[in-house]
């Protein structure tokens, strides 16, 4: 998939203050311009390059989207969140929400790590506060995964936290001028088990 898109279903557009969420495995926070250098690192790995939608950055270019991720947010037209291991303040990879919107109560969302995140849990842990958030703040009741055919991570993934395989949509997605296919994923709430965690507004 290409930023791991997830769907968390429409839920109508509301202003969103930006969290801090500490839990005992995963830390996700607001964007900061101090991690640009880890944006621009980040883009230039192959696995994102491939598998995501995230742009080629530069320093100036990284900048500007940390920028536009707080007025999205308090816009309502997106979230976009810093992955974080628990104990560390260090960007290791990202999760978001597009286009909340309350009334159908289902959004898209989406999730990246960069290589020194991967193999650490942290992405299982990024999506299950990043649903729990998304259901007792902004109401979402179903979550959608789209996954690029050929990324067997992200099958992983989206099966341990509780996934379940709908569909093949051909065509579904344009990218770089071309249409690509994309494999869709559902979870209801009641499917994925929430464990505490500690939000900081």
């Amino acid at each position: 998939m290409r930023v791991l898109g997830i769907q968390l279903g429409a839920m109508t557009t509301r202003s969103i203050s930006p969290p801090t969420i500490n839990a005992p495995d995963v830390t996700l926070r607001p964007w900061r311009k101090t991690d640009v250098p880890a944006l621009v690192l980040a883009a230039a790995d192959p696995h994102i390059e491939n598998f995501t939608s995230i742009p080629r950055w530069d320093k100036n270019t990284a900048k500007q989207w940390v920028s536009a991720q707080r007025l999205a947010a308090y816009a309502g037209t997106g979230l976009c969140l810093a992955v974080c291991a628990p104990g560390t303040d260090e960007a290791l990879g990202g999760v978001q929400l597009k286009g909340p919107d309350c009334e159908e109560r289902r959004s898209e969302a989406g999730y990246w790590l960069s290589a020194g995140g991967r193999g650490r849990g942290l992405a299982f842990a990024a999506m299950r506060e990043l649903v729990a958030y998304a259901r007792g703040e902004l109401g979402g009741e179903r979550f959608e995964l789209y996954i690029y055919p050929g990324n067997e991570p992200s099958r992983l993934l989206a099966r341990r936290c509780g996934f379940r395989y709908e569909a093949f949509l051909c065509g579904y997605v344009m990218w770089e001028g071309k249409r690509d296919d994309m494999e869709l994923w559902a979870l209801l709430p009641a499917e994925l088990l929430y464990q505490p965690c500690m939000l900081q507004t």
